[in-house]
């Protein structure tokens, strides 16, 4: 049996170009500049793809602003607390770095919409609120962790 070397050697191009440019749409939303002041709505799809960007990013913060019995029952990994129904929601808010990115969210989208517009009148230059929240989210089949 003679192997066609030449068959081969297209075969590990296409090979190669095939997996240098499968991640190229998730490449170029990675490397987008962001405006001085970013204060957006976006998708639990966007979302994924922004928490997949900024893994290892210490500066990129999931913010879960629901219940502490509303988080335990599901939330997304390495999201952080903050429940808006606390009497020092605000001033826990105005403490965290005004220059940090943010992802947003509630359970179904209301409470974002709110904390949102605090983020803005507290200088927060980089928040993204998902819309639909934790239910959207699970519904299109993102993964969401249950505490114990």
């Amino acid at each position: 049996m003679r192997i066609n070397t030449t068959a081969i050697i297209i075969f590990i191009l296409a090979l190669l170009c095939y997996w240098s440019f499968r991640n190229l749409p998730h490449m170029l939303v990675c490397s987008m500049e962001s405006p001085e002041k970013k204060l957006v709505d976006i998708t639990p799809k966007q979302a994924y793809d922004l928490i997949m960007c900024n893994m290892g990013n210490p500066d990129f913060i999931i913010l879960d602003i629901r219940t502490p019995n509303e988080y335990s029952s599901g939330h997304i990994e390495r999201a952080e607390l903050l429940d808006f129904y606390s009497d020092s929601f605000q001033q826990e808010l105005d403490e965290l770095e005004k220059t940090r990115a943010y992802l947003i969210y509630c359970r179904s989208g209301n409470r974002t919409g709110t904390a949102m517009k605090m983020m803005q009148s507290l200088g927060f230059t980089e928040v993204y609120n998902m819309l639909g929240g934790i239910g959207r989210w699970a519904r299109e089949g993102y993964p969401v962790i249950i505490s114990d």
